[in-house]
């Protein structure tokens, strides 16, 4: 009998972060509606490793793009952001649902190509920006909504990582413009816009556009096949810009070494912030009318989901998961994804901004 589950096919395995394992996460989030049925990766020995590490015994690991596209009814990219754009088309013009990557391109002229799909195609497309799936951010966008933290005065977010820091980590995509596009400032920039966006519920516009930026490339060589290779791409930066009520915003981004994931919004009525060692936490101190800010106090975000609290379990992994439950469920329920293509290349157009003018 011939099974109504979603045939998926998770495209990229990784060898470095791995995000592909949260997406089979989130695929098993699933049961009754997918199976992972392919497994695509450029290296088909990796990508045959992958399929025992996981124990995917019924999953084909494809020979090229156009194979997994043929067998598969959706598909999640978690492939270098140079090949994004060609391979949602693909997705789009074969009728398979697709959950990408972020960013969704190196450069706005790249997108071109996909919007002409996007007005004709009715599948599912969603951009997988699962920082909006953290219980913590998720209360400070319901903060915000009810009006409780006020007029944002000041708007602060750090993210990073500390693995290349490690300056014997050898040459990667992620250090190369062409196949990266921006380093830190696209890989994390994409999920702080978002974030800023969906907390604040900003007009279509976004931020204005009056980005003053500056960014380093710290460690400037890494040793490739060949030898050593020029580092052509940021390494960190720091943002600011305007808020459309005129409160100011302002981005830290490193790969190079950080502390943490923080947000921090100051209010006329409260201060808000949060770290992603604690997913389900917010700090608050509130404020009335003619008195100053009262003591810190720390407020339990609701969870359902109890991998929130397993120990081990990164809690990017946790919400790329639940990013990827929730693309599922648009696509049996015939509803909208929460972050689809045309959010994603907003951000794209937000990220050039801040490229022009960063020194």
């Amino acid at each position: 009998m011939k099974s109504n589950k979603l045939r998926v096919t998770i495209v990229g395995t990784g060898n470095k972060v791995g995000i592909s394992r949260a997406h089979l996460m989130g695929y098993r989030y699933c049961p009754d509606d997918v199976e992972i049925t392919g497994i695509y990766d450029m290296d088909m020995e990796a990508a045959r490793a992958w399929k025992r590490e996981f124990d995917l015994s019924q999953a084909v690991c494809f020979e090229n793009f156009d194979q997994a596209l043929a067998n598969s009814d959706a598909m999640s990219i978690c492939t270098p952001n140079f090949t994004h754009v060609d391979m949602v088309c693909g997705c789009l013009k074969h009728n398979v649902h697709v959950l990408c990557e972020k960013p969704l391109s190196n450069t706005i002229r790249e997108l071109e190509k996909l919007k002409p799909l996007l007005r004709t195609s009715a599948v599912k497309g969603m951009i997988n920006l699962n920082y909006r799936r953290i219980p913590a951010l998720r209360y400070i966008e319901q903060l915000m909504t009810a009006g409780e933290i006020g007029q944002v005065y000041l708007y602060r977010h750090t993210m990073g990582g500390n693995r290349l820091a490690n300056e014997t980590i050898p040459m990667e995509w992620r250090m190369r413009r062409k196949q990266s596009g921006s380093g830190a400032i696209g890989d994390f920039c994409s999920h702080m816009l978002d974030m800023v966006h969906f907390i604040l519920r900003l007009p279509e516009e976004g931020i204005t556009k009056d980005f003053a930026a500056r960014k380093s490339t710290f460690i400037k060589q890494r040793q490739g096949g060949n030898g050593p290779e020029t580092v052509d791409n940021d390494d960190c930066a720091m943002i600011i810009g305007t808020l459309p009520n005129g409160g100011l915003v302002n981005f830290m981004v490193s790969r190079v070494g950080a502390v943490g994931n923080r947000l921090e919004i100051i209010g006329s009525k409260a201060i808000v912030r949060f770290e992603m060692a604690e997913p389900t936490k917010v700090k608050l101190q509130r404020r009335e009318k003619g008195k100053a800010f009262g003591p810190e106090e720390t407020v339990e975000a609701p969870a359902e989901n109890p991998d929130w609290h397993a120990t081990g379990v990164p809690p990017e992994f946790v919400a790329c998961a639940e990013n990827v439950r929730e693309f599922i469920k648009a696509i049996r329920n015939h509803t909208l994804v929460p972050t689809d293509f045309y959010t994603g290349i907003r951000i794209q157009e937000e990220i050039e901004s801040i490229l022009q003018v960063s020194k």
